[in-house]
């Protein structure tokens, strides 16, 4: 079975990009059949395929379901790139339902994975997508801003984006080409033209189409304009990724139409239109119609435009329902994420806690105390200090353990009062606790903490007739530059704890002084 669920996922890996066909669900299927409820790092990578082949063929509802299950799911910090995955998706979706406060929302949240996982090819990835809500609202000197900013982050991967690479060129040169600074398109058509390969498939090739096709319009190079309009109609004719390269079609029907071509236009959105109708998505539906609208106002008669608009007007009223439900169903995932982050923080915090005093366990007030000394740039030294329960198996076992356990509670009632406020407290045994203080500039002010700690624990007292008396051995150490790392500072506290036991308990020892 595990060797059988390998080869499905490199299927999965190897057919992510090609078109989405029943073939594809096949596969989902069998490898989810494979799967229990426990496997959540296999559950995580399935939903995440899965969600971005329903995204392919424009079945949001079910995409958004499978990506947001995908990032709620805890998961081995290897497969966090499938998070960032799932943002940067999820923004596309709302991007086509023309909700770009939620995309942008998406897009952060992809690059925020993205940085702090040093996933350099999604940092390109959301660049680009941020630059592209800018570039569809206008806003042209922003979107190139992301855009030279994804081919910054480029300089930052090991491996090779040949995709990425050319694709930040030719938004560039799109960009460049609306503004009508045509001699810098030219400039970056040069530089594309030096990465391109020959015999090597380009991905992301409408890109360069519609790059092309507007600086060709303008350096009249009509042969050059044709080829790379007529290599766009094929590949909308063909509907493949059809929704991954709706924006570049859509953009040059609109070029198309300002430019009076009206064959071609009429060729472009009757693809578009085809594709759309095998969908259910009233977003992208809508959004052609007004292309149509467009379309009809320019080359058609009276009674077309008039239809056309009536068409629009009807899509419009689905279009508010449907964005207005995909609206809800991301604030209900949303509630669950928030919800989620919520229980993983409690869990985090419950894991660096001992229960039973309420002070960091062991693992983890060493590991900050380790933090502290390695990341200390003051000059005053650190102090560190044991505190050991004197007699205290003897306490277990003459009162039991049920009272033992409240001992050592109202102990570290008592460190914490004593010195939470300016050090760290720890328990690091049965009845053994430590205290770390960042910064110590007197060895008189930890003594009078000490003995401020040992007049209250006098006032303790045990057993019915309340005639139990506890106290602790001490031991403290200072960090000097011959132990100034945690082992080191650690160890001469404890010698000097071992020292207050040997000289009669109920003390402090001091490993050395300052």
């Amino acid at each position: 079975m595990k060797q059988q669920k390998k080869n499905l996922i490199d299927t999965m890996v190897k057919t992510r990009f090609s078109p989405v066909e029943e073939s594809t669900f096949s596969i989902y299927e069998e490898y989810e059949s494979l799967l229990s409820p426990d496997d959540t790092d296999d559950i995580c990578t399935l939903c995440f395929y899965r969600g971005e082949s329903y995204f392919r063929i424009g079945k949001f509802k079910e995409a958004i379901t499978d990506l947001m299950k995908c990032i709620r799911e805890n998961k081995n910090p290897s497969l966090l790139w499938l998070n960032a995955c799932s943002y940067n998706t999820l923004g596309l979706i709302y991007s086509f339902l023309g909700n770009e406060f939620l995309s942008m929302k998406n897009y952060q949240q992809c690059l925020y994975i993205s940085e702090k996982q040093h996933l350099y090819h999604m940092i390109t990835v959301s660049y680009l997508n941020i630059g592209g809500l800018y570039r569809d609202l206008n806003d042209d000197r922003k979107a190139m801003e992301f855009y030279k900013m994804a081919e910054a982050s480029l300089g930052k991967d090991s491996f090779s984006l040949y995709n990425l690479e050319v694709l930040c060129l030719a938004y560039q040169g799109h960009i460049y080409c609306r503004q009508n600074k045509f001699h810098l398109a030219d400039k970056i058509y040069h530089r594309i033209e030096t990465f391109l390969k020959p015999d090597t498939d380009f991905y992301y090739s409408p890109s360069l189409y519609c790059f092309y096709i507007r600086l060709f319009y303008h350096l009249k190079d009509t042969r050059a304009f044709s080829d790379n309009l007529n290599a766009l109609l094929d590949m909308a004719s063909s509907r493949q990724d059809f929704l991954e390269f709706l924006e570049f079609y859509y953009d040059i029907c609109a070029f198309l139409i300002e430019i009076f071509h009206q064959e071609e236009a009429y060729r472009l959105f009757i693809c578009m239109e085809e594709a759309a109708a095998a969908t259910d998505l009233v977003a992208v539906q809508y959004r052609i119609a007004q292309l149509k609208v467009n379309y009809y106002k320019h080359f058609g008669t009276e009674k077309e435009y008039i239809f056309s608009c009536e068409s629009f007007i009807h899509l419009e009223e689905q279009f508010i329902q449907y964005t207005n439900h995909m609206k809800r169903m991301h604030l209900h995932n949303v509630e669950e994420l928030e919800q989620l982050k919520m229980d993983t923080r409690l869990l985090q915090e419950k894991s660096q806690i001992d229960q039973l005093t309420g002070l960091f366990n062991k693992h983890t007030i060493e590991c900050k105390v380790m933090e502290h000394l390695e990341t200390k740039d003051s000059l005053n030294p650190s102090a560190l200090l044991l505190i050991d329960m004197d007699n205290f198996k003897l306490l277990n076992d003459t009162l039991g353990h049920l009272t033992g356990d409240k001992v050592l509670k109202d102990i570290s009632a008592l460190i914490t009062t004593c010195f939470s406020e300016n050090a760290l407290c720890g328990r690091i045994g049965g009845d053994e606790f430590l205290v770390y203080f960042n910064e110590c500039t007197a060895q008189t002010a930890l003594i009078n903490q000490v003995e401020q700690f040992q007049n209250l624990m006098k006032k303790l007292a045990y057993g019915s007739e309340k005639n139990y008396k506890i106290h602790a051995s001490m031991g403290a150490a200072f960090s000097t530059k011959e132990n100034d790392n945690y082992s080191a500072l650690f160890v001469q506290a404890d010698g000097a704890l071992y020292t207050s036991k040997q000289q009669g308990k109920n003390q402090i020892s001091f490993g050395n002084t300052i």
